[in-house]
């Protein structure tokens, strides 16, 4: 099983368990990049790593993508972003 974190838009952090998707295993790793379309074109349309999750931007503040490694380990590739919607709300410009 896959524990799944959903950032909180109340203020309070939801977990909830998924299927492992397959070839994958329960661990995974985050890696904070300068530019996450950057790391897309070299790892996934140059060197041919198949992505788990497509390169996207999330509400909550990140655009990445998710590789899964030979051992299934899934890498999370990503670039901080101005949060939007509903998120944009529990921060404060300084």
């Amino acid at each position: 099983m896959l524990l799944v974190v959903e950032p909180p838009l109340s203020g309070v952090w939801r977990f909830r368990r998924k299927a492992r998707l397959p070839g994958t295993n329960s661990h995974s790793s985050t890696t904070r990049v300068e530019n996450v379309d950057v790391e897309w074109d070299r790892l996934v349309a140059r060197e041919g790593l198949h992505p788990v999750f497509e390169l996207r931007s999330e509400e909550f503040g990140q655009r990445h993508f998710i590789v899964a490694d030979p051992n299934g380990i899934l890498i999370d590739v990503i670039t901080p972003i101005a949060p939007t919607g509903e998120y944009s709300q529990q921060y404060v410009n300084s």
